[in-house]
């Protein structure tokens, strides 16, 4: 399909090209919405695009897309699921749910109708991916924040929370790469299919 790093480039020229400016007061929707709006303008000959789409009948570890689009008289679908990494105090809460997000959109790519599937992360908080100077990091999650942080790499097995014990399993690990969405924000894409 289309979901690229130079993409990515394009689609924050668009925004600020309409006055649209993220920060910290903005949600994750206003992301998808940006998006989902960027797609249908320039792609909507081609695609249909939604939102919140629900997939409770895969029986996967989420029952909704963030957005979905489908190609137009095909059965072939593609998923990008978002997160908006914003607040400080709950940050590794939201970079587990991206790995979640992660594992949901691998259920879904042993359907054939999902051609590509993409997570991407946008983060304010520069904790995700830089070592903070003061350390204050519990020896059972250190594995954990290493991942982002040094390795800049999601493991096949994710411990954190509730999962100390029984892990987040993925397929595959994958790369993180993070880069410039304007002055204050990063992003990273993550390609699953």
């Amino acid at each position: 399909m289309f979901l690229t790093e130079n993409f990515i480039a394009e689609f924050y020229s668009y925004c600020k090209n309409h006055g649209w400016e993220f920060d910290k007061s903005s949600s994750e929707f206003t992301f998808q919405f940006r998006l989902g709006w960027y797609l249908n303008h320039h792609f909507s000959e081609k695609y249909l695009i939604d939102f919140e789409v629900n997939l409770k009948l895969y029986n996967a570890i989420k029952k909704e897309a963030d957005i979905l689009i489908k190609e137009k008289n095909s059965v072939n679908k593609s998923v990008i699921e978002l997160k908006f990494i914003k607040d400080e105090s709950g940050y590794d809460i939201s970079i587990f749910k991206f790995c979640e997000d992660i594992k949901f959109l691998e259920q879904l790519s042993e359907r054939p109708e999902f051609d590509e599937l993409y997570c991407l992360a946008f983060s304010i908080v520069d904790k995700v991916y830089f070592s903070p100077k003061k350390v204050l990091v519990s020896e059972k999650h250190k594995e954990f924040y290493k991942m982002f942080r040094d390795d800049k790499k999601i493991k096949t097995e994710i411990r954190y929370g509730k999962n100390i014990e029984i892990p987040l399993k993925l397929k595959s690990e994958y790369n993180l790469v993070w880069n410039n969405f304007g002055e204050k924000i990063k992003v990273c894409l993550v390609k699953v299919k």
